[in-house]
């Protein structure tokens, strides 16, 4: 990789050409059009960022981002807000973000040393944190005396912080500071925690991980290295951690990401339109790190649904065989994500003839988003015993993608593919290491649908298996459905401890078992029996799938099984109900339809209006049938009840007064039984506080005709006169007053 200077970046960022890129002056700005400027874009940006930092309800996640963009800024203003949060103790998670990102980072201002060394005290995780980004200030030495004095620092009584200062000076290589871990380690009257906070502190220093926490080995190590001179100490200790090394790769990261960020602004200053010409401009840098930033961008831009043109498509299959190993690798992460699946053809050439290992993986995993089989032979390559493990596995991952279709468009192929990943599980799966490799050989398996392996999944159903092999065989034996399966997936089930492989046994014992296991299914329902509710939810979806291959009589068993789960019942019920509409046995169809009803209204206390509208519909249905044929009095009396009840549950009032009426017209004798039902609702509005309905309701009784008796108009009228009280009487916030309690009237 070239290696970037502090000169480049210098001209970089004043807008200069440089190695082929022309940077705009305005590093920042929105879509919109006109654009704003540079200076209130960046607001805008460092606005946001900060209130992402002052949001208490913000994720942690989202948090740590914040912090991190603005330590890539580098501007004077963000550093100004990264110091203000760091000394804000009312806001600590904002605290602990910056801190970490500054951690993260190597390059940071030195006007943050004091907010900085201010953190180091009771909250362990932020003195972490602040202590880790001091050691970024190697070259300063007051960083290191002031951390040499928090780590000897007794008065506060604080362990964990002299902790965290101790190993933070061992980042320094400095021979006082070595003493001083010294004599920490060996002190009998040190605390535990600051005892191997030093020994920790050496170790990082000198990377001599062999001597552990062992005090005579430090002992007997600076017994060697007392005598030296405070330079040759410190120059044994860069040589031995390779530090000069170490800081050159530091310093080449940081320009990168540098660069990174301000390719990043620069991109989004521009407007859409003028985006595509700066792509490909990127695109053709000299500069490796320029093309594979402007192929990153692309992801970026594909995410957030911003449009690009065909040529930047173009120009990105055109590198999929670019020089640099880092660009291919990322072009092919860019492809896979946009899913471009006329790249196909230039990603199977460079997958022959790839040479980096990595990028092979990464170009499988490209091919996998074009569901194109022309690239199921080359990823049959990557199964190869010469390929490396993490090879063989994209590879593996890739054929899972296009398993589906090679099975229904070539079955042949598909055979074929299948004996190549059971050659793979046998002979390569079976070793450390390879644990990743397995599981996606066995999830490639499951798609192609291979009979072969039926045998195989039983055997992998053990827990000496993954999680992954487990849930991915139970996927492939639902996916063959032979019912020979289902007594060992029955089995099975009873036996394993993880949840979402017990899921999918269940759902394998839908595809597989059919009707017979409707008593496994119903005890995994059962919280005694399966803790995990999304099993019992996924035994119950199975179950409730499965009713319309049963018989009546099947069905007609499970109805009293579910009478303390409401809403179950009602599904059963409906699918009994389907079978007796089929066999024509209206009767039992009638009298399912009021139990339906009743269940529903059932489901939840109180009823909701859509709940008790469902029932309606059922009792209504249920009464026709029971009227027409001349039923006992009694049942039609009952089921009339429940109409009437469920009608005014779901402020069907009209409905409910016309059917109130028309029963009355037929026989004066219905008054006992319609007249209670309206006052007790009435009554149950009133004193819910739901006046507005409670007079509505009135108002549709006062319209029948025939109306109700006098006894009963008196005993609404008095409801209504307390409602009218009520909504005249404000509360002390000027609001309507709604009763909490009311003594029900004698009728």
């Amino acid at each position: 990789m070239k290696r970037w200077t502090k000169q480049v970046i210098l001209a970089v960022a004043a807008g200069a050409t440089v190695v082929g890129l022309a940077f705009p002056a305005r590093l920042f700005a929105q879509t919109a059009t006109p654009a704003p400027t540079l200076e209130e874009s960046k607001a805008a940006d460092l606005q946001q960022l900060v209130a992402v930092l002052n949001d208490f309800s913000a994720d942690t996640k989202a948090r740590d981002e914040a912090a991190k963009r603005l330590v890539s800024r580098r501007s004077p203003e963000a550093q100004q807000i990264l110091s203000s949060v760091l000394v804000n103790a009312g806001n600590p998670r904002g605290q602990l973000a910056v801190a970490r990102a500054l951690a993260d980072n190597g390059n940071i201002d030195p006007g943050l040393i004091d907010p900085l060394f201010a953190l180091i005290g009771a909250d362990r995780a932020l003195t972490d944190a602040a202590c880790e980004a001091l050691t970024h200030y190697k070259n300063n030495p007051a960083v290191l005396n002031r951390l040499i004095e928090a780590a000897q620092n007794t008065r506060d009584n604080r362990e964990t912080a002299r902790a965290s200062a101790a190993r933070a000076v061992g980042a320094f290589a400095d021979k006082r500071g070595t003493k001083l871990l010294i004599d920490l380690l060996q002190s009998p009257t040190e605390p535990l925690v600051v005892r191997n906070a030093a020994a920790d502190g050496l170790i990082d220093m000198t990377g001599l991980t062999e001597n552990g926490r062992d005090m005579s080995l430090w002992v007997r190590w600076w017994v060697g290295q007392s005598a030296k001179s405070d330079a040759a100490f410190r120059d044994d200790m860069l040589l031995l951690r390779s530090a000069q090394a170490d800081s050159l790769r530091q310093q080449q990261d940081t320009i990168v990401t540098e660069l990174e960020s301000l390719l990043k602004d620069q991109h989004q200053a521009v407007s859409d339109a003028a985006k595509d010409a700066q792509l490909l401009k990127w695109f053709n840098s000299p500069e490796p790190q320029v093309r594979r930033i402007a192929a990153a961008l692309v992801v970026e831009d594909f995410q957030f649904q911003r449009p690009f043109g065909p040529a930047i498509n173009e120009q990105l299959r055109k590198m999929v065989g670019d020089s640099s190993p880092a660009v291919r690798l990322q072009v092919a992460v860019t492809l896979k994500k946009i899913n471009d699946k006329q790249a196909v053809d230039a990603l199977l050439t460079q997958l022959a003839q790839e040479p980096v290992a990595e990028n092979r993986a990464a170009l499988a995993l490209a091919l996998a988003q074009s569901r194109d089989l022309r690239a199921v032979p080359e990823l049959e390559k990557l199964l190869g015993a010469d390929q490396p493990i993490f090879v063989a596995e994209a590879g593996a991952t890739a054929l899972a993608s296009l398993g589906p279709v090679l099975y229904e468009k070539d079955p042949a192929s598909a055979k074929r593919v299948a004996g190549k990943l059971r050659e793979v599980l046998t002979t390569r799966t079976d070793q450390p290491g390879t644990e990743r490799l397995r599981e996606a050989v066995v999830e490639a398996l499951v798609p192609l649908r291979d009979p072969d392996m039926l045998t195989t999944y039983f055997k992998l159903l053990n827990l000496r298996e993954t999680d992954r092999v487990r849930g991915a065989s139970l996927r492939g034996l639902a996916a063959l459905g032979d019912n020979k399966a289902s007594d060992i997936i029955v089995s099975w089930l009873k036996k394993e401890p993880v949840p979402a492989v017990r899921l999918e046994a269940v759902k394998a014992i839908g595809a597989t078992g059919g009707i017979e296991q409707f008593e496994t299914l119903y005890e995994r329902m059962q919280p005694l029996n399966e803790a995990n509710p999304d099993v019992r939810t996924a035994a119950w979806n199975v179950f409730a799938s499965l009713l319309p291959q049963a018989s009546t009589e099947q069905i007609n068993r499970w109805p009293g099984r579910f009478q303390f789960d409401a809403e179950k019942r009602v599904v059963v019920l409906k699918a009994l109900a389907d079978k007796f509409q089929q066999d024509k046995k209206l009767q039992d169809l009638a009298q399912t339809q009021q139990s339906i009803g009743e269940a529903i209204m059932k489901i939840s206390s109180p009823t909701t209006a859509d709940e008790a509208k469902d029932a309606a519909t059922y009792f209504r249905l249920s009464l026709d049938f029971f009227q027409q044929n001349n039923f006992q009095p009694m049942v039609i009396e009952g089921n009339i009840t429940q109409l009437l009840q469920a009608l005014l549950q779901s402020k069907q009032y009209v409905e409910a007064c016309t059917f109130a009426a028309n029963l009355i017209s037929q026989n004066a004798g219905n008054q006992q039984t319609v007249g209670p039902k309206f006052k007790i609702e009435a009554e149950r509005l009133f004193l819910a506080g739901d006046l507005q309905s409670a007079q509505k309701l009135i108002n549709e009784i006062r319209t029948m005709k025939p109306g109700l008796d006098t006894n009963y108009m008196k005993q609404l009228t008095d409801i209504e006169r307390d409602i009218q009280q009520r909504l005249a009487t404000p509360d002390k916030n000027g609001g309507t007053m709604v009763p909490l309690n009311r003594n029900t009237r004698v009728g």
